[in-house]
């Protein structure tokens, strides 16, 4: 309880003896943020000029330079971080519903990481798979099975995406020679929906494809009505030998006071081979840019480094999170805080943070004397530290992960074709700037 009540005090004692008017300068960042047009320029630019930035491609290659030239000409000190990342293609995919006389031709788009036919055509039964239960009951060897499995809602995904990051590997081991899943999205839409699968090392790599959710609804009521249909399957995707390159474009301000300590704010650089990637996640590293904008132009030194950087390959293996973290360990910097942006815009709702209670309470503390324009309480619970992220088990970081009001659409764009630079509100876009910029202004005080 001792240490409790002290890390309060210290918290307060930190900001309350600063003679900085931390009030003002919160102003002055929001004055900035709402009167700039660089943030939706340079949105607009990565998304119409570079789209389908998959890691390793063109697009992403330009995309990176494009960033690097921004960091730089807003005086920021710039450098490069090479990644290796998978040689992925995305190809072509086609499907045919066969029944009867009847051939249907339906949309599809290929998951990440998934081999190909080589162009060929696979032609089998198909299976429809309503649940993972079903999955171990049923027999789909030498057939297509069509996984079906509805997400209910927004907070379903993490339930509903078994069928496309499991459920591949689980068919191939029982002996199904290729997949077409219905799109990982609540909404009844005609856009497939992409995304990563995991293979077995026990099992062939099948083809897998995604049909949208109008589709997957008619080939269900196809199936329900007919007592044979068989799926034409092909595809043009796979992994070509040798690993791709890439660069974390790294850009920074050094603390006058702290410059080992890092306080680092990402948005992946990469998105899917069918997209803009506005929301997913040009949005996140426009606004990570902008974080050094809005202290370059309302001329506010940070204490500690504030460091911003657009990474590789979020969407299929974080491969330039865990180069960043293996590069940074033992380089004598102290990463302090991370802040990942990549789940779209909305109104600033609250932080996930992860990391030890005393420094969850001394945050709550710190943004509760200052309202930034979140929704909810900013720090929305203490867990144990993720995972998902190598910064906080290689380098001892705290994680905060922004999350936006935005239930009622986000998963209508996700990983899906019409993720481009329209559908995202550009007031919110910077309702979203302000609220993460003035957050890692008042970190960056935190640790004075």
């Amino acid at each position: 309880m001792k240490r409790f009540f002290l890390t309060f005090a210290l918290a307060a004692g930190i900001l309350g003896g600063c003679t900085e008017n931390h009030d003002k300068n919160l102003q002055k960042l929001e004055s900035f943020i709402q009167n700039d047009t660089s943030m939706t320029g340079n949105l607009r630019t990565i998304c119409k000029e570079y789209p389908a930035r998959l890691s390793g491609s063109r697009n992403n290659a330009g995309a990176q330079e494009f960033i690097y030239r921004e960091l730089n000409d807003m005086g920021a000190e710039t450098s490069l971080m090479e990644v290796e990342v998978p040689n992925w293609f995305g190809g072509e995919s086609s499907v045919e519903v066969i029944f009867g006389k009847q051939r249907l031709n339906i949309p599809s788009v290929n998951l990440g990481l998934a081999e190909g036919t080589g162009g060929k055509v696979i032609q089998e039964r198909v299976v429809e798979i309503n649940t993972r239960r079903e999955l171990g009951e049923k027999d789909v060897k030498g057939k297509i099975v069509f996984f079906n499995d509805p997400m209910k809602g927004h907070s379903d995904y993490g339930r509903a995406v078994w069928q496309r990051r499991d459920g591949i590997a689980e068919a191939a081991e029982r002996g199904a020679l290729g997949v077409v899943i219905r799109s990982v999205t609540q909404f009844m839409d005609s856009h497939p929906h992409t995304g990563s699968l995991i293979y077995s090392p026990n099992a062939p790599k099948i083809p897998a494809v995604a049909i949208s959710t109008i589709e997957a609804e008619k080939l269900s009521r196809i199936i329900s009505e007919n007592r044979s249909v068989k799926i034409a399957l092909s595809s043009t995707a796979g992994t070509r030998e040798g690993k791709a390159k890439g660069n974390n474009v790294i850009g920074e301000i050094k603390g006058s006071a702290n410059p080992e300590n890092i306080i680092l704010v990402t948005g992946h650089l990469d998105s899917w081979h069918i997209a803009e990637g506005a929301h997913d996640d040009g949005s996140g590293v426009v606004i990570a840019m902008n974080v050094l904008r809005a202290f370059k132009e309302a001329g506010i030194q940070p204490y500690n480094t504030i460091r911003v950087m657009p990474y590789q390959d979020e969407e299929v293996g974080l491969q330039g999170i865990h180069t960043y973290s293996a590069n940074k360990k033992g380089s004598g910097e102290k990463h302090i805080f991370h802040l990942e942006f990549d789940l779209g815009v909305g109104a600033p709702k609250e932080i996930s943070f992860y990391g030890d209670s005393a420094s969850t309470a001394r945050i709550n503390n710190l943004l509760a004397q200052y309202p930034i324009g979140y929704k909810s309480t900013p720090v929305l619970k203490h867990a144990g530290v993720t995972n998902h992220f190598s910064t906080t088990t290689q380098l001892g970081s705290m994680m905060g992960i922004f999350i936006a009001d935005n239930d009622a659409d986000y998963f209508l764009y996700h990983h899906a074709s019409n993720d481009n630079f329209e559908v995202v509100d550009q007031q919110q876009l910077k309702e979203c700037s302000a609220a993460v910029t003035k957050l890692i202004y008042l970190m960056d005080r935190l640790y004075k």
